[in-house]
């Protein structure tokens, strides 16, 4: 019993010096607890709109300029604190500063949206008397180019992410029962439990990394990057993918511009883009030819939409932070796949900002 106890005491010793020197060395792994009403540990903050948003009145000031940011969980803010994602910063900025008008940014964004979900509702956009609209583009909308819903509700059904929140919040109540006789929904809440902490975070996470390298995930996560590098090949399906994404995003940058709103587009890179050459989860950057983002750049330009390609602006800092030339030395810019950090939301805010005002995009507003 006297030796069950010291092995006890060894390694929750052991734990708690890992979950310290994780928490001092990489304190991304603290932004990987998510749940209904928490991300990356900050609690998550909705308006009376619905929207991630501060409280503010529908009825737009006079003499302030509104912009609308449509997006996926990047601009919603997957694993970031309220203060801290890139709208936010803009705004902050831009106020600060004190440029006139007053700048007042609305979050539109939400979990897994892409332009497909927001085209039918266009009539709700419009609503909040936008001036201009930036539309963040992830890489992964491709392969959602298809999907007929959203998080489970049909996408010709407008939902707020606060709307959502409450809905699963009441469908999540799941007896003990069920939950001890469901090996998906005892995953589940232990993958919960685990990042509440920095060492369960990294467990994960090298799990993860190990059922890749033996092979046991890395055919879907190929399957499902297909769709999003591989455009216009032999590949039927992913040509496809690409075309109803383009046919989308053109349909909804066209109506807000009818409408008389200003349109621009923003570009988020993935991880292994921006840590080359080191590879990302078995993915070859050298088996794709041309970038992505290139073809979302084209496709701009034919539109004559400003666009920002925030690839080049995360590959730079990146180098910086290696060579030491950069108060992010240890950090990470994106926590994942796709999802920024806050340190990764602060380069963006500001590549944004600088780019609206090099192009005066919207100096000529009321």
């Amino acid at each position: 019993m006297r030796l069950v106890l010291i092995w006890l005491i060894v390694l929750g010793g052991a734990a708690l010096a890992a979950e310290a020197a994780l928490r001092f060395l990489a304190p991304h792994y603290g932004s990987l607890y998510f749940s209904l009403t928490r991300t990356g540990g900050h609690v998550i903050h909705y308006s009376r709109h619905g929207l991630r948003d501060p409280e503010r009145p529908l009825a737009k000031p006079a003499g302030t300029i509104r912009v609308l940011a449509l997006g996926d969980s990047v601009t919603w803010g997957y694993g970031v604190g309220d203060r801290d994602l890139y709208v936010r910063l803009i705004e902050r900025r831009w106020n600060r500063e004190g440029r006139r008008p007053r700048l007042e940014i609305w979050n539109m964004a939400g979990m897994g949206r892409s332009a497909r979900m927001y085209v039918p509702h266009l009539r709700r956009l419009l609503a909040y008397r936008p001036d201009a609209v930036i539309i963040q583009i992830n890489l992964n909308d491709v392969g959602d180019a298809f999907r007929p819903t959203h998080r489970g509700v049909p996408i010709t059904t407008w939902e707020t992410p606060g709307a959502e929140q409450a809905r699963k919040l009441k469908a999540s109540r799941t007896p003990w029962g069920r939950i001890l006789t469901s090996p998906a929904a005892l995953a589940s809440h232990l993958r919960l439990w685990l990042t509440r902490t920095h060492l369960g975070a990294w467990l994960i996470v090298q799990a993860t990394r190990l059922s890749y390298r033996l092979g046991l995930r890395k055919k879907d996560h190929l399957r499902r990057n297909r769709h999003e590098f591989m455009a216009f090949s032999d590949d039927r399906e992913a040509t496809r993918s690409w075309i109803e994404f383009a046919v989308n995003l053109v349909r909804l940058t066209q109506a807000l511009r009818f409408a008389g709103v200003r349109v621009m587009w923003v570009v988020f890179p993935y991880r292994y883009q921006v840590d080359r050459p080191r590879l990302y989860l078995g993915v070859d950057p050298k088996s794709f030819p041309v970038e992505p983002q290139e073809r979302i750049v084209f496709l701009a330009r034919w539109l004559k939409v400003p666009v920002l390609d925030l690839l080049p602006v995360f590959v730079r800092a990146r180098r910086a932070m290696r060579a030491g030339r950069t108060e992010f030395r240890r950090l990470f810019l994106l926590l994942d796949a796709n999802h920024p950090d806050r340190y990764g939301h602060a380069l963006a805010a500001r590549a944004i900002d600088d780019f609206i005002r090099r192009r005066r995009w919207l100096s000529d507003r009321p």
